[in-house]
């Protein structure tokens, strides 16, 4: 079983002395096999895994700082989206062990209702835990003298990623969400400062939402060996979903030929994500039901550009996505901007539902089928509001470069009004038009690319599960390494075990330098006995 293959590798670990399981190593070496007892039902031939609940806690002490907007109930954005749900797999892995707190931002947002004690510090009630809020000399003072094994920071903000250098811990990780946040780069929207960059290198790792961003910090960072790990909503089982049994399961698949999937769906229609493609394929496709999903992406011009347009058709957001989904026959997810891995473009992915969807920076990472991702010649730089025909993102990069122009908060209200009023050429949108056209035309195309897209996020969905609980645990098992050779505990491991092992010294070979020694952890396995079982076929 599961659990019992954790307990072995666990005391197995321990007992040998293997310590130094970073990120990188955890991430990947996380067993692919799941018994066929553990699937929640079978869909099209294929099992659908549940997570193993019983898992053993990794023990960590741990104190998760992000700031109170998170928990204000106000947003639907990805980011606020995936932080939250970090946080209730964080709960589930840490239990007791885990401490929330929020600096509190000003002016205080809607729906947060809590007492301040002195008007300083205070708790906030959030789906059965308590948020520590404050300001951050009061909440450092109140958490003065506690030590944690990790603090986990929401968000690479400069108040928010000192504050967690503040508290007293082992290791800190951070999450950033986009391109424009970190302190360089060509799409840095202020003036970056040397304590921001210092705090994001003395970080132990920064946790990106998809390996592109993740490349995109190390190329661009002026301080060499930062440390980044891409971590996928998929490591957190953002996309599982509670069954009414206690297990959890990825969602149902939908069947999106039928005639209550009536829409082609835009969520968060604005310049950035693709607002002037949308505008453009109504209105050369006016027998087309497009809707489009406000979120708190899409201002008021947006909406008035939406207005009037008679065959686009506005839903409100649900804090359900299934909901939006369940009325969707494709999406369309043509981002412009500098995107990471919208969450959105999975959650319907997954569902079986197609997206129709640009190849910006990190979306094909989301969107596995590449029949219906689009090249886009048409960027949205965001940093200063500008809708740019005839250029990739890709160029944009290149072009903006380390030193990138900055503009007043004015000048960029004023670029954001004209690219709001911009719809999409027709050598831009026919790209779409040419993916979108068979999948409303022809049901079989959308029967197949439907199957195809829910297998690929099935089997992505699978392959990262429980990633970050197996971060945690290698976290956890950090010890000292010891010279102690024990075959015998090798011998004694499953399969599943030794594929563990096996990757984790492939893994640390490949990453020494060109000349350097074996590592440290090879020398547990030197003896002829350890080579026979790891050698063993699984």
């Amino acid at each position: 079983s599961h659990g019992a293959d954790t307990r072995d590798l666990h005391e197995f670990l321990k007992a040998s002395g293997i310590g130094k399981l970073g990120p990188r190593l955890s991430l990947i070496c996380r067993a692919r096999e799941r018994p066929a007892a553990d699937s929640l039902h079978t869909l099209e031939g294929r099992p659908l895994p549940i997570l193993p609940v019983e898992l053993p806690s990794a023990r960590l002490s741990v104190a998760l700082v992000g700031h109170s907007g998170y928990f204000s109930g106000l947003s639907y954005g990805g980011a606020t989206r995936a932080s939250l749900s970090l946080i209730r797999e964080l709960r589930r892995q840490c239990g007791d062990n885990l401490e929330l707190v929020a600096l509190a931002q000003r002016p205080m947002p809607e729906g947060l209702v809590y007492k301040l004690i002195d008007a300083r510090v205070g708790t906030l009630p959030w789906e059965g835990s308590f948020i520590l809020v404050g300001d951050e000399e009061s909440l450092a003072n109140a958490l003065k003298g506690r030590q944690y094994d990790l603090v986990i920071s929401l968000t690479i903000e400069e108040s928010v990623l000192r504050f967690a250098h503040s508290l007293s811990s082992n290791c800190i990780w951070a999450m950033a969400h986009n391109y424009y946040l970190p302190p360089f780069g060509p799409f840095c929207r202020v003036t970056p400062t040397a304590e921001h960059v210092q705090l994001l290198h003395s970080t132990n790792c920064i946790l990106s939402p998809c390996q592109h961003h993740a490349d995109f910090l190390q190329r661009w960072c002026p301080v060499p060996s930062l440390r980044v790990e891409p971590l996928f909503a998929a490591d957190y089982n953002y996309f599982h979903l509670r069954q009414p049994d206690g297990t959890i399961g990825l969602p149902p698949s939908m069947r999106p030929w039928e005639c209550t999937h009536r829409f082609v769906t835009l969520v968060s229609p604005c310049p950035a994500k693709g607002l002037s493609v949308l505008l453009a394929l109504a209105e050369r496709n006016p027998s087309i039901d497009f809707a489009a999903v406000p979120t708190q992406w899409t201002d008021e011009l947006s909406r008035n550009m939406l207005a009037g347009r008679t065959n686009i058709t506005v839903l409100e957001p649900h804090e359900d996505v299934g909901v939006i989904l369940g009325r969707t026959r494709v999406l369309l997810a043509p981002s412009l901007w500098q995107e990471c891995c919208p969450l959105i473009v999975m959650e319907a992915t997954l569902r079986g539902v197609p997206c129709v969807s640009s190849d910006v920076f990190g979306v094909p990472e989301a969107n596995k089928n590449t029949n219906l991702v689009v090249p886009t010649s048409l960027c949205f730089d965001h940093a200063r509001g500008l809708l740019l025909h005839g250029t990739t993102n890709a160029e944009l990069e290149q072009k903006l470069g380390r030193k990138p122009p900055l503009i007043s908060s004015r000048d960029r209200k004023q670029n954001f009004a004209r690219a709001v009023r911009e719809i999409a050429l027709e050598d831009e949108v026919a790209p779409f038009e040419n993916v979108l056209l068979p999948l409303l035309r022809d049901e079989e195309i959308l029967r197949r690319e439907s199957s195809k897209c829910r297998s690929l996020s099935v089997d992505f969905a699978e392959a990262r599960q429980d990633n970050l609980a197996a971060m945690l645990h290698a976290l956890a098992l950090d010890l000292p390494c010891s010279a102690v050779d024990r075959p015998g505990l090798l011998d004694s491991l499953s399969n599943r075990g030794i594929k563990f092992v096996q990757l984790n010294i492939c893994d640390l070979q490949q990453q020494l330098p060109a000349g350097s020694a074996e590592p440290p952890l090879h020398k547990h396995f030197s003896s002829p006995a350890c080579y026979r079982v790891l050698h063993r076929p699984y």
